[in-house]
């Protein structure tokens, strides 16, 4: 087995002004990269967890629908723990709370 060896680049762009004299400030800047594995796991493990849920926008004919389609898994409604302040009763049917539309 050999090393895994990365060259990573990072860069910046500056567009010089009169203020950058006779240096330049850099406060606050920052620059950074994540490592994260590409086809670790054969399958998504999250979806194993007791209280999966995915939601989707249903498809219809009406663009101005806001139904949502749940698919809970074989899970039930008393096996998940959603925060107190919602509950799952209040997002079925009213999609308009879960996704925004984009401008």
């Amino acid at each position: 087995m050999g090393d895994l060896v990365a060259w990573i680049t990072i860069g910046d762009y500056h567009l010089p002004t009169s203020e950058d004299v006779p240096n330049v400030a850099t406060a606050g800047k920052s620059l950074s990269f994540t490592l994260s594995p590409f086809n670790y796991f054969s399958s998504d493990p999250s979806m194993e967890s007791l209280d999966g849920i995915y939601m989707t926008k249903e498809d219809s004919l009406d663009s101005s629908s806001d139904l949502i389609k749940f698919d809970l898994y074989d899970n039930y409604e008393d096996n998940i723990c959603p925060p107190e302040i919602f509950q799952l009763k209040e997002f079925v049917g009213n999609g308009s709370k879960l996704f925004m539309q984009a401008p």
